[in-house]
């Protein structure tokens, strides 16, 4: 989001707002708190934007080197993700920080190079690659398969995908990680398909693949015609 908007109690209190004129505003539906001291004007938001807008108002109430990781750095990212509103904000800070879990948000403590932080509007939030290795290691197969599949789509290389995932290699759930990105295809082009390629390997049904003329690596360049989901027994 470009501008949250937010509106921490300090400054509300130095333009002469009152905690009485705060708590009508809010009743009254004018404000919403979403943190304990930052504030917002109510607008209509899709699920995403104020799932994000609830992460900024999180981040300004921590030290810079707390950023959006997991869930909420793939919302930042416009990857799709199982809940596009999750109750809790995912954080990440360094060491010595500690991790934290409240049912605003949920802190882990891991290790963070300067190519993993990335900014995205007003957000602080973990890059791409890492943001899938993330999700690859702590979500469902299938849904780390969704979020790898569309970061190859945004032309980020499998390559970079396993580099974050061996920079992790200590985490729980590496392993899942490698089979994840291993997986991913970038020339999926919904979550659906992404999901239906797991449910069919799950199940020992012939693999689907597509015929792209001119287009050996499924990027989308020369591209003359497609067949959709075509066992390769068919091929």
């Amino acid at each position: 989001m470009e501008d949250p908007q937010l509106r921490p109690w300090s400054a509300l209190k130095a333009e002469g707002w009152t905690s009485y004129r705060l708590r009508r505003a809010v009743a009254e539906e004018q404000m919403v708190r979403l943190t304990r001291r930052v504030y917002a004007p109510v607008v209509e938001l899709t699920p995403q934007q104020e799932h994000l807008r609830r992460a900024a108002a999180l981040l300004s109430t921590h030290r810079r080197s707390v950023v959006l990781s997991h869930t909420s750095a793939a919302l930042a990212h416009g990857l799709s993700v199982q809940v596009d509103n999750p109750t809790r904000v995912d954080l990440t800070t360094p060491p010595p920080g500690r991790g934290k879990k409240t049912p605003a948000y949920h802190l882990r403590c891991a290790p963070l190079t300067a190519d993993e932080v990335v900014t995205i509007g007003e957000l602080r939030v973990t890059s791409l690659a890492r943001t899938v290795a993330d999700l690859a290691r702590t979500t469902p197969f299938t849904w780390g398969v969704v979020a790898a599949d569309q970061a190859l789509a945004k032309d980020i290389s499998r390559d970079a995908l396993l580099a974050a995932v061996e920079s992790g290699k200590r985490r729980t759930g590496v392993e899942q990680a490698r089979r994840v990105v291993e997986f991913a295809d970038g020339r999926s082009e919904s979550v659906a398909e992404s999901a239906s390629r797991v449910t069919i390997a799950r199940t020992g049904l012939p693999m689907p693949t597509r015929y792209l003329s001119g287009d050996p690596v499924g990027r989308g360049y020369g591209r003359r015609a497609r067949h959709d989901l075509l066992p390769l027994s068919h091929a």
